[in-house]
Parts: structure tokens; C-alpha cells; sequence
């Protein structure tokens, strides 16, 4: 009895935190491979040092919510607060 492989869906996503689309893990697949010639790390961390990046930059965070259409004056939008030299993301009514 032959059994017949599946097809690989064209939108298949991976199990990454946050999962991502076959070109982006394969992208990541990509940078993952070339810092392991040099340190053996997993391809989680290089994924999160890259969200940790990017929630550490202002015009990340503004570009992300103007994407997804959040108003400039809403309540719940989020700014980088810094305080004591501890940055950290504020709701607009926290601050």
C-alpha cells in the first residue's frame, strides 16, 4: 500500500512565537544557520533579541499601531516612557 504524501500548504505557518509565514522563518532559518557557525543559539532567541529590538524603538511601535489603525488619541495606544533610565510602554490613560 503506497501512502500518499501530503501537500505542504502554501500559508503554513511555524511554531515560533509569534508564528510567522514560510518567508519570514525561512528568512530567520537563514540568519539562525549563520550565527550557529559561531554560537550555538536557538532560533527562539534570535527571535525574540529581534521583537526585543524592536519594542525598544519608538518609531517600531508608532508604525506598528498607524498600520493597524489606531487612532493617535486613543486611550489604549502605547509610547515609550522613560523613567529613572528604565524605559517601558505606557497606555496613553496611564500617562
Amino acid at each position: 500500500m503506497l501512502l500518499k504524501k501530503r501537500a505542504e500548504r502554501s500559508d503554513k505557518k511555524h511554531r515560533l512565537h509569534p508564528y510567522l509565514k514560510t518567508e519570514t522563518f525561512n528568512r530567520l532559518s537563514k540568519v539562525h544557520l549563520a550565527i550557529r557557525t559561531q554560537k550555538n543559539v536557538s532560533i527562539h532567541d534570535i527571535a525574540e533579541d529581534i521583537l526585543d529590538m524592536a519594542m525598544e524603538s519608538a518609531e517600531v511601535i508608532t508604525w506598528l499601531q498607524n498600520r493597524y489603525g489606531v487612532p493617535a488619541d486613543h486611550p489604549m495606544r502605547v509610547s515609550k516612557s522613560t523613567h529613572m533610565g528604565k524605559s517601558s510602554l505606557k497606555h496613553l490613560y496611564e500617562l
